[in-house]
């Protein structure tokens, strides 16, 4: 676990907070879905809308061996490679991506949605349902005297969801 930390440490220290994705144009999604077999194949799915209409444009999917267990603050090495290999299917690569995981709200600032962007050299947003670090202060989610993500709630459902800048795209972009 040493090794992956200082990986993270590198990778972190590559994250850039501020915008460069140019005009907004294509969002994108993904995520992962895990049957009950921690380590058998799962489903990435990923889905690219028009920033304007909201229309689909583009739906891809893809199934792989899951080969890292689950463990808290280390989730990114195992959905990055689901990330990896949609993007390589995409037509049309997105402006900025949405994850489902954490961002620079991480004890190095390398979550999956930093992580995934350094690697694959594409804006990120990480959308979570839970916050792994931090606390929660007047709509933002503070970690280290730092504001790092934003609280927002969901439509008309009470669920409140974090929302963290990954790479390239600053917390005022993210929200």
């Amino acid at each position: 676990m040493r090794q992956l930390r200082r990986e993270q440490q590198r990778l972190s220290q590559k994250v850039r907070v501020e915008d460069d994705f140019g005009s907004l144009e294509v969002v994108a999604g993904v995520d992962v879905a895990y049957p009950q077999d921690e380590f058998a194949h799962a489903f990435g799915a990923y889905i690219a809308l028009d920033a304007r209409t909201g229309e689909a444009v583009e739906e891809r999917t893809v199934s792989l061996s899951t080969r890292f267990p689950f463990i808290p603050t280390y989730f990114s090495y195992r959905e990055v490679p689901f990330v990896q290999q949609l993007l390589k299917t995409v037509a049309t690569p997105p402006s900025v991506i949405l994850l489902d995981g954490q961002g620079i709200l991480h004890p190095v600032r390398c979550g999956l949605a930093s992580h995934a962007g350094v690697v694959c050299d594409m804006p990120t947003i990480g959308v979570a349902k839970s916050r792994l670090y931090g606390k929660c202060e007047d709509g933002f989610v503070v970690a280290d005297g730092e504001r790092r993500g934003v609280t927002v709630c969901s439509g008309s459902s009470t669920r409140t969801l974090l929302v963290y800048p990954g790479h390239r795209v600053t917390l005022q972009s993210s929200e």
